[in-house]
């Protein structure tokens, strides 16, 4: 973590899907303060947005107007929507000092490197099980693979461990196999 993170660093959600609702609401049971979830700008997913900010006390807002005012930012879109939304974002706030994630189990922490070449440190953490709209499952137990920058990798470690989960590393040309295997 990098030495002025508490913690439980702060953290932000891009994306209320069904992934970004399980882990906004699984990290607010696990003690982690979730400041803000981040949406596209259609009435579809700004009313996800809405509904899981106010269930777990975070601001809710569009990738127009986003704060990101979070410790970390943690991408939960489609695998062909992380890089644009990253890059989207790269220029919102100063990345210096902030970690991103995201969680595509095929694509590698490369995919934010908008945010790295605006010194983040970032890291592909993906959680090994499939997310069912309606409802929330437990990740405990769960595996997670972690790949990315050392300082993420930490960050992601302690947060999984958090969680009830399992981190293991996985090499960038490795996550293909591991994605079709999963």
């Amino acid at each position: 973590m990098l030495p002025a993170m508490a913690e439980k660093p702060s953290i932000a959600i891009v994306g209320p899907g069904r992934l970004g609702r399980a882990l906004a609401l699984e990290l607010t049971r696990a003690g982690y303060s979730i400041s803000e979830i981040v949406s596209r700008d259609t009435a579809a997913s700004k009313r996800k947005a809405r509904e899981l900010a106010r269930k777990v006390d975070a601001q809710a807002s569009t990738s127009d107007n986003a704060c990101l005012n979070a410790d970390l930012v943690w991408f939960c879109v489609p695998d062909r929507e992380i890089a644009a939304a990253s890059h989207q974002l790269a220029s919102a706030i100063v990345w210096k000092k902030k970690i991103a994630f995201h969680s595509s189990g095929a694509l590698a922490s490369d995919e934010l490197k908008a945010l790295r070449r605006r010194g983040a440190s970032v890291a592909s953490v993906h959680p090994l099980m499939t997310f069912v709209s309606g409802s929330i499952p437990s990740l405990k137990g769960v595996p997670f693979a972690v790949e990315g920058d050392a300082t993420a990798v930490r960050a992601a470690r302690r947060i999984v461990w958090n969680l009830g989960g399992e981190a293991f590393t996985i090499r960038k040309q490795h996550k293909a196999a591991y994605h079709a295997w999963g």
